[in-house]
């Protein structure tokens, strides 16, 4: 994605935070017939406004660095030797984070810009919301290399051309350590016409 496009992408999803609430966050699981390398056997959890563009993380993708080996001279980082993954192509030099708000709260919190994925967990893209999650860390934490975004209408084509499968996302799958096996899994899951047909809310992306 070209960086005025992204630069258009992010203005106009960090001005809905201000306003209507982004859609319930939804996984996003690449087909085995995935062309785009950037996706490829990937699980992506992703949130939309009211215009159809839409945001997310890939959340199945560790990269083997922790922020406490990237930057070993910054004291502050030193707790942080929990894998950091790859988020997306977008921005890959930034760093972002998932983190889910103490007692579950809903919405964004007023915490710089960031976005509600879905009930009691956020995204936070800027980065003094990003460091300001570092000095004060929540529980549950985790931090990406990049993100990913689609233009309005965009991903709905990408669905429509048979993509991805769609499927409702919890905190519990957003957090578990074991994220070799999410993919594989899911898509064992997609194999069941029963399973496909209840669970995948299409209906839910412009």
């Amino acid at each position: 994605m070209k960086a005025t496009a992204t630069a258009a992408l992010l203005g106009g999803l960090l001005a809905c935070v201000a306003g209507a609430a982004l859609a319930q966050g939804l996984l996003l699981v690449a087909k085995p017939a995935m062309v785009d390398p950037n996706f490829s056997e990937s699980v992506v959890l992703v949130t939309q406004d009211g215009s159809g563009a839409a945001i997310g993380v890939i959340i199945n993708r560790p990269t083997g660095q922790s922020l406490a080996g990237l930057l070993p001279g910054n004291d502050k980082l030193k707790p942080f030797t929990d894998p950091i993954y790859f988020g997306g192509p977008v921005e890959e030099g930034g760093i972002v984070a998932l983190y889910q708000v103490d007692g579950g709260g809903q919405g964004a919190e007023k915490l710089g810009q960031s976005f509600a994925m879905l009930a009691g967990v956020n995204l936070a893209l800027h980065p003094e919301a990003v460091e300001a999650l570092m000095a004060k860390p929540p529980a549950k934490i985790r931090f990406y290399l990049g993100y990913s975004g689609w233009q309005p209408g965009q991903l709905r084509s990408e669905i429509d051309r048979g993509a991805w499968h769609v499927l409702e996302a919890d905190a519990a799958t957003l957090f578990r350590t074991d994220m070799d096996k999410l993919w594989p899994e899911l898509i064992g899951r997609m194999r069941s016409v029963t399973a496909f047909a209840a669970v995948e809310p299409v209906a839910a992306l412009r």
